[in-house]
């Protein structure tokens, strides 16, 4: 018997799944580029990011930031695994964060 782990996705959706929290770009060091700013911040770690809703576009709007659950460790439990989140949250972008869960799913058309 076969079992998908992984998300279905296609062409039309797109799903973003993780343990973390959503955040204020203007309290976040991004520079000029805040896509290149958020790529340079967690390139180097397991965090991801995604824009969700992106409601009112301008120079403040709200950044969903976590660790996927797939980067969870087989022994780690889920106050360790929220501790990790909040621990690199903080050293990348130095912002003290309570982690909670966070799925967001899009649909184009």
């Amino acid at each position: 018997m076969k079992i998908k782990a992984d998300f279905v996705t296609n062409s039309s959706s797109s799903s973003f799944v993780v343990m973390g929290a959503t955040i204020e770009t203007s309290d976040l060091d991004l520079g000029d580029d805040v896509y290149e700013g958020l790529d340079e911040k967690t390139d180097e770690n397991d965090l991801s990011y995604s824009f969700g809703e992106a409601g009112a576009w301008g120079d403040n709007y709200n950044v969903m930031i976590g660790i996927e659950y797939t980067n969870m460790g087989e022994d780690e439990t889920l106050r360790q695994f929220k501790a990790r989140v909040a621990k690199q949250v903080k050293e990348v972008f130095d912002v003290d964060i309570t982690p909670h869960h966070i799925e967001e799913g899009w649909r184009d058309g």
